[in-house]
């Protein structure tokens, strides 16, 4: 539904639905191992304003949308060991795809465009959000016990928040544009802030080891202990660029630099069996471009 309240001003409402495809995963003869996942599939609620008018004299824009997606069979990945050896310690993992149930995220979104005079842009994003896994039960692979043949506690996550998903997100891009005699200046800075998340959907919960398929409780140790720290702090990071470019278009040069607070950020974390693998963002960068069109 929309409703035009005049020519730059608009409320709307939507539902829709969708789903990603399920699929397979790698085949071993590992009876922890499923052989495909099933799609996930989500409704999606939302409501919002749109605004495009004048602040201060010049074209700007503001849209604030509040949103309610409802997932279902929602896929995980973890890593489960497929390979031991004759002393039970692991020697092979594979990534695994699980569908573990249902979760809802919901939130408020606020973007604008405020164009200043002389050549002057700021782009601004905020993000407050909220998610729950409302049911799933697995394997907690963190627990694996290979001296009792390898077997798992079992883990509740419900109350659980998604992985990857911080309660605040803001980012802010200020951008210049100068004309000269010999071609076009242009700058940027851009700024991001993330609160903190959890990179698994663990969410650094107690790790039970178990000590027979009846799940006889052997020890309980806190995710750090266990060597599955689960949480990123917050922080912001600070990218930066300028350019220019020739007068009839051919040339243009660039400098830039990336992370420049240089903030070491785990972006994504797969856990399993005693391994704990981070995926860290890029280091802090700099450079030189030269572009010729022709």
């Amino acid at each position: 539904m929309e409703y035009d309240r005049s020519d730059n001003h608009l409320l709307y409402a939507t539902v829709s639905s969708g789903h990603k495809a399920g699929g397979f995963n790698d085949t071993f003869d590992v009876n922890e191992v499923p052989e495909t996942f099933k799609p996930e599939s989500i409704i999606a609620w939302e409501i919002g304003s749109k605004y495009s008018g004048r602040w201060f004299g010049r074209p700007s824009t503001l849209n604030v949308s509040a949103f309610y997606y409802d997932y279902t069979d929602q896929v995980f990945q973890d890593l489960t060991v497929i390979a031991v050896n004759e002393l039970g310690e692991a020697t092979g993992y594979s990534l695994v795809n699980r569908n573990v149930g249902k979760s809802v995220v919901y939130g408020v979104e606020a973007e604008s465009v405020l164009r200043f005079g002389n050549g002057f842009m700021l782009n601004l994003n905020a993000l407050w959000l909220d998610s729950e896994i409302k049911e799933g039960v697995v394997a907690d692979v963190r627990s694996q016990n290979y001296d009792a043949g390898g077997i798992t506690s079992m883990i509740d996550l419900s109350g659980n928040e998604l992985p990857l998903a911080p309660k605040l997100t803001f980012n802010a891009r200020l951008q210049h544009t100068i004309e000269l005699a010999r071609g076009t200046l242009d700058w940027q800075v851009l700024a991001s802030y993330r609160s903190a998340y959890y990179l698994t959907q663990y969410n650094n919960r107690d790790v039970v080891f178990v000590s027979d398929t009846a799940g006889t409780v052997d020890r309980v140790e806190d995710a750090a202990t266990a060597g599955f720290p689960d949480r990123q702090k917050a922080e912001t990071t600070l990218n930066a660029g300028i350019g220019f470019t020739t007068l009839d278009g051919h040339w243009r040069f660039e400098a830039w630099g990336s992370n420049l607070l240089d903030k070491d950020i785990s972006q994504k974390a797969l856990v399993g069996s005693g391994i704990n693998v981070r995926f860290l963002n890029d280091a802090r960068s700099y450079g030189l471009r030269v572009r010729y069109q022709f």
